[in-house]
């Protein structure tokens, strides 16, 4: 990541203020301070790593596969018409948070912020319906 000395003494200002406001992160901030007060170069890099980037055609694909699950969900909700189908096969399995990371967080951004989706579950599992008692048990 290429910063003039300007841009770094801001970034620095906002990581003190971070430290600040959230005590909780408050190691992660100073470290990340440290990083871009030194400019170490190999650790700046991991500042790269956490703006991420996905497409137009990604993010619309993504949208395409849970307005087809959430077809699914909507058109099962009445399971006298598909009582010989298994409930489990609406699901969708959601994304790898190991290796679709990056899906799986622009999937958090459309159900927790965009407010979209709202039946499904972007926690642990990624994408489960939410069931009425609002857990993912098949005990519901």
């Amino acid at each position: 990541m290429e910063m003039t000395n300007a841009q770094r003494l801001i970034l620095s200002n906002q990581y003190k203020m971070m430290t600040m406001l959230d005590p909780t992160n408050a190691e992660r901030y100073r470290r990340l301070q440290t990083i871009i007060e030194r400019g170490y170069g190999l650790q700046m890099r991991e500042l790269d790593r956490e703006f991420g980037e996905l497409t137009e055609e990604t993010c619309r694909t993504i949208i395409d596969i849970m307005e087809m699950y959430h077809a699914l969900h909507v058109s099962w909700t009445k399971p006298q018409r598909y009582a010989s189908h298994r409930r489990t096969s609406r699901h969708l399995p959601g994304f790898d948070a190991a290796t679709e990371a990056r899906y799986l967080g622009y999937v958090r951004f459309m159900v927790n912020i965009e407010g979209r989706y709202t039946h499904f579950d972007a926690g642990r599992t990624a994408l489960m319906p939410r069931r009425r008692c609002g857990k993912n048990t098949s005990g519901c």
